[in-house]
């Protein structure tokens, strides 16, 4: 603890009611204006810190706060921060853990017990507790009294069993730093499995899964299935559509970057909300560390030309380094980047070879995971064939009703999970019709139900995403096996 410091601090304005308690360490104190609070239990450190007025932390039993950037009015009741910034009237309460790479603007709230990493929250976002929520971007509503809402106990995961790591995009930079557009919600106890893309006016609803990509104004939750199958530890899933949500979250972290440089830096009332400000980017450092640091990640070294390649392997570098040791290396790396120049055409497409091979590895083994998948699932309806009509195509009367869960419904088809065996069944509107031959079939507003325009339409009035639902086969057609609703 520097005596000195809280000395400097207290002179100036700064509150610290039990200055023993406090320990702050290697701060700039221009950098911590009159009217911050420290409250006992706190720890303050780092060259980056940077406390603007009516700011107050550690009131729930003090915290750790290292390379903190805080504008007016924040604050953060206690838990660990670092490297991250808040911009003004940010609430965080108390046993928090804030990583680095996370942003948190105007008006954005948390209760307790939050985890954010490389989390970026545009004004108003507000956050219920015991929530994962890393690696995404969340954006939508216009004002504090309409904003998006991330429900209690969600859990948002990001890791693979192969050890990658995906991030989410909920609404979006371009359209959300307007703060014109319908608010997201996600409802309590919610499980997110990234990449997913979530649109503005999207409401997941509390205790589901999300697997897959939510458009805008739409009602969606997902029901749990029970899987229990060989796994296989080399083979990848289907790599097109993480790759595709990736690029567009990476899109939208540039956005975010122009957004700062050409408007919210330039428009910062005073060189302290400046300095605020900028720690939500990379800021320039950013673009010319960028190329070298995409070269040496994605090209085998001994294929980068001689000039580049000490840049490009040091830029590697960035990747682990402590905070401590990060704004020196991005320091030295800058000069050298500057020094040698863009990306050569030549290096560009080294670039654009990898991700082109891996664009086509990961098509390559979707196309092969669906022959696969194909073949399982002919084997499977082969057994169920058998099994409910005798091996006869033309059908069996008594064939046994099947249970399962509507999951998904379009204006020509429902998809039902059964329950045994467990398999996806698709719903064409003829083997709706079976029943009812003069139906017609139109979506819900909402876009969660299937409705019938028919009297007589029976079990198949209305088909509501999450509803229960018995299926019964009715013949084989040669090609595939056919139900209809029964109940």
């Amino acid at each position: 603890m520097s005596k000195s410091l809280i000395e400097e601090l207290l002179a100036k304005g700064v509150e610290i009611p039990s200055p023993s308690s406090v320990v702050v360490e290697d701060v700039e104190v221009s950098r911590i204006e009159a009217g911050v609070v420290l409250y006992p239990g706190c720890v303050v450190r780092g060259r980056e810190t940077l406390l603007r007025a009516g700011t107050r932390l550690g009131r729930a039993g003090g915290g750790f706060f290292e390379n903190v950037r805080c504008g007016e009015r924040c604050d953060l009741y206690g838990g660990y921060f670092e490297d991250a910034v808040f911009l003004a009237d940010v609430t965080m309460r108390g046993h928090a853990e804030v990583r680095g790479g996370t942003l948190l603007e105007e008006g954005c709230e948390a209760a307790h017990h939050v985890g954010y990493k490389m989390t970026v929250c545009l004004p108003y976002v507000v956050a219920g507790s015991l929530i994962n929520f890393c690696d995404a971007l969340v954006s939508g509503g216009t004002s504090r009294s309409d904003h998006s809402e991330i429900g209690s106990t969600l859990a948002l995961y990001n890791f693979t069993p192969w050890g990658d790591k995906y991030a989410s995009l909920f609404g979006g930079v371009a359209r959300g730093v307007f703060l014109r557009e319908r608010p997201i919600f996600v409802g309590g106890q919610t499980q997110v499995v990234s990449p997913v893309r979530v649109g503005f006016g999207a409401v997941l609803t509390a205790g589901s899964a999300v697997r897959r990509d939510v458009p805008e104004d739409r009602l969606y939750g997902e029901a749990t299935t029970v899987i229990d199958e060989p796994f296989d530890a080399v083979r990848y899933g289907a790599l097109l559509p993480k790759f595709e949500a990736t690029r567009d979250f990476t899109g939208n972290l540039w956005a975010l970057i122009a957004w700062y440089e050409r408007v919210r830096i330039p428009t910062a009332k005073d060189a302290l909300e400046r300095a605020v400000v900028a720690g939500g980017l990379s800021d320039a450092q950013a673009q010319a560390l960028w190329a070298p640091l995409l070269l040496g990640a994605t090209v085998d070294p001994k294929n980068i030309p001689l000039g580049r390649r000490e840049l490009a392997r040091q830029s590697q570098a960035l990747l682990s380094s402590s905070p401590t040791e990060l704004a020196g290396l991005v320091r030295s790396l800058t000069a050298m980047a500057v020094g040698q120049g863009p990306l050569s055409a030549e290096e560009h497409t080294l670039i654009d070879t990898v991700f082109d091979r891996a664009t086509a590895s990961g098509n390559g083994g979707k196309m092969k995971q669906g022959q696969v998948e194909g073949a399982a699932r002919k084997l499977l309806f082969d057994d169920l064939f058998e099994a409910d009509l005798g091996g006869n195509p033309l059908g069996n009367p008594h064939a046994p009703k099947r249970e399962g869960t509507v999951t998904a419904v379009t204006p020509g088809k429902v998809y039902i999970q059964l329950k045994d065996p467990d398999v996806e069944v698709r719903l064409g509107v003829d083997d709706l019709r079976r029943n009812c031959p003069q139906a017609h079939f139109r979506l819900e507003e909402e876009g969660c139900a299937l409705l019938s325009d028919a009297a007589d339409a029976g079990a198949v009035a209305r088909l509501v995403v999450g509803g229960q639902i018995k299926l019964q086969a009715t013949h084989h057609d040669g090609d595939r096996l056919h139900f209809t609703v029964v109940g």
